[in-house]
């Protein structure tokens, strides 16, 4: 009975060992390393279990070497938000560190913060690069995308500045530097030409005046041709709203090209117009699911050439992609734009009726021309603190106590997509 004993004991001890080094490996794993070169970014995704969806998320920098925002799959940004699927943690060392920096990702519950991930960040020297050498028709203007790993702008310094001019950046994805969320590490730059000619052109960090490389640029009569990145272009088609208002349903003839000449029209022929089409505007419309090749024509004068070809495939958009373009064109404030708040009166028992806004913006838009049914999108609402305001099932919010909170909306489409937004809502006796 003793030996038995003394066997139960042996192994609860190990069983205690066990489990407590499984809580040390635990906790090691909530801590992650990361390193990043000075001056550059980091992207980090984040998955976010689905109890923790629909809860507001924070990061925090405990050091000014290190910057940290969020940002989700929509481009929403900022140093909090509210979690969907996933969140994308997005760090900027902004300056030298001896030590490493702590970044701490948590989250809301009940008015409490909970910590969620914790970075340890150890910031490395600047990463060096190579740029490639440009050519630009004298009297036209060609589009360039050059790596940006910095938390820059670039600044140009041109030998001769009478030869070329170059305008400030655009990320290839449309999207303006903000100088916290990156999508990528690519910057758009225009180059124009002046006057045949060869420029030397060195490269700094803008704010910091720090020269990171140079290349050259030819200043001639090139052939025009299609961008390597665009011979095989992807659109996007809806049948629930005008694809002309759908960011990713149509492309314009001056971001295919380059090599352009200055007195040229251009235009492209698709082999199937059932898939795209070309307007007189200038731009490639989808018109249908499926793939075509284009032939893109340069007409000067009486004269007509083929330039180059290039495909086109489009696929069918989710019915929240519609709903998410249309937030974009709809300026209202309802929807968080910028730094709105909706203003509650306690003493007035205020209300705020949100259903038809959202109607009204992301169902069936007028200026987009989108439809959906009744029968196609179901709309739920959640109060991330309900303590300081109520949400009804029909959108209808009710202010209870002074402080802020969100008001988390929820569609889902009849095709399984979801689009998820927030109202932000502050209650006060003062107004």
């Amino acid at each position: 009975m003793k030996v038995l004993k003394k066997g139960i004991s042996i192994c609860l001890a190990v069983l205690f060992v066990i489990s407590l080094f499984s809580i040390c490996v635990s906790a090691k794993a909530d801590t992650q390393n990361v390193k990043i070169n000075l001056y550059s970014d980091k992207v980090i995704k984040v998955n976010v279990p689905s109890t923790l969806r629909g809860l507001k998320f924070y990061v925090k920098s405990n050091s000014k070497s290190v910057v940290a925002g969020l940002f989700n799959e929509k481009g929403v940004c900022g140093y909090s938000l509210m979690a969907d699927k996933r969140l994308y943690v997005d760090m900027i060392a902004d300056k030298k560190s001896a030590k490493p920096v702590t970044v701490t990702l948590k989250y809301t519950k009940n008015g409490k913060k909970i910590l969620f991930k914790k970075y340890k960040v150890t910031v490395a020297p600047m990463k060096k690069l190579k740029f490639p050498d440009w050519n630009v028709n004298k009297g036209s203007t060609n589009n360039y995308i050059i790596e940006n790993p910095y938390c820059d702008y670039y600044n140009f310094k041109m030998s001769d500045k009478s030869k070329l001019e170059i305008d400030a950046p655009f990320y290839n994805g449309g999207y303006k530097y903000d100088g916290l969320v990156r999508k990528n590490n690519n910057f758009e730059y225009l180059a124009k030409g002046k006057s045949t000619g060869n420029v030397k052109v060195d490269v700094y960090l803008s704010n910091r005046k720090i020269k990171v490389g140079s290349f050259n640029v030819a200043i001639g009569d090139f052939k025009t041709q299609v961008r390597d990145f665009s011979k095989n272009t992807t659109l996007k088609y809806s049948q629930y709203g005008s694809n002309a208002y759908m960011s990713k349903s149509h492309i314009d003839i001056e971001d295919i090209l380059n090599n352009k000449k200055s007195k040229a029209k251009y235009s492209v022929v698709p082999s199937d117009t059932n898939v795209v089409d070309f307007l007189s505007t200038g731009e490639l419309y989808a018109t249908g699911i499926g793939t075509t090749s284009c032939s893109v024509y340069e007409k000067i004068g009486k004269t007509k050439t083929l330039v180059d070809k290039f495909n086109v495939s489009v696929g069918k958009a989710k019915m929240n992609y519609v709903a998410e373009e249309n937030y974009y064109w709809y300026d209202d404030g309802i929807f968080g734009k910028g730094e709105y708040v909706e203003y509650l009166n306690l003493t007035d028992n205020a209300t705020l009726e949100m259903e038809d806004t959202i109607k009204t913006c992301l169902i069936n838009n007028s200026l987009t021309g989108s439809h959906f049914k009744k029968s196609q999108y179901t709309i739920t609402y959640k109060s991330d603190n309900p303590k300081i305001a109520t949400v009804s099932k029909n959108g209808v919010v009710t202010a209870k106590a002074e402080g802020e909170t969100d008001i988390i909306y929820s569609i889902k489409f009849s095709d399984k997509s979801v689009y998820k937004n927030i109202c932000t809502v502050s209650v006060s006796n003062e107004w």
